[in-house]
């Protein structure tokens, strides 16, 4: 079976597609690896009564915390309300 320029033109957008996708998830991926990290960090500045750096940290990763949001939420509200 013999490919045709439409087919090789189809074969290479597709390809670009998958591609495009996969950078896509890689990248999301990375940042909320990097947000939960960051999560990590602000947890450490807060217990060691650096407020505010870990509250700006809390801000920047509020999208990773996943189950945790409530309690970060929470630091901070208080910590704006001061």
């Amino acid at each position: 079976m013999t490919m045709n320029k439409t087919s090789v033109a189809n074969c290479l957008g597709c390809s670009c597609i998958v591609l495009l996708v996969l950078s896509c998830v890689v990248g999301v991926f990375m940042r909320n690896s990097r947000q939960r990290e960051s999560l990590g960090d602000a947890a450490k500045l807060y217990d060691a009564g650096q407020h505010d750096e870990a509250v700006e940290k809390y801000k920047e990763s509020f999208a990773a915390a996943g189950t945790e949001k409530s309690p970060i939420l929470k630091r901070i509200v208080a910590h704006e309300l001061i």
